[in-house]
């Protein structure tokens, strides 16, 4: 069996994730950390008060301005189609 990691950055990304996780914890703000961290309460919280280094060659730069999180969780889907990595039976 082969696996791959799926690395999402960026507030807009959670609510990706939310979109094509199959596991229900993973489908909100884990313990409302993006929440914390906009109140103040985290420091250094990459992409709300420290900067995020943006992947040199990524295999999907999403922008999610105008699309809804089921629209860019297809592109990712799609994506991992094309890589080989899910099946068409898999990402439906």
């Amino acid at each position: 069996m082969s696996g791959f990691v799926i690395w999402f950055t960026g507030l807009p990304a959670a609510v990706v994730v939310s979109a094509i996780s199959p596991y229900a914890e993973a489908r909100r703000d884990p313990k409302g950390l993006y929440a914390q961290a906009f109140a103040g309460e985290l420091e250094n919280f990459t992409g709300v008060s420290a900067p995020c280094e943006e992947p040199r060659h990524p295999e999907l730069r999403l922008d999610t301005t105008g699309a809804t999180p089921t629209e860019s969780a297809a592109l990712v889907l799609a994506r991992l189609e094309q890589l080989h990595l899910l099946s068409a039976e898999t990402a439906s």
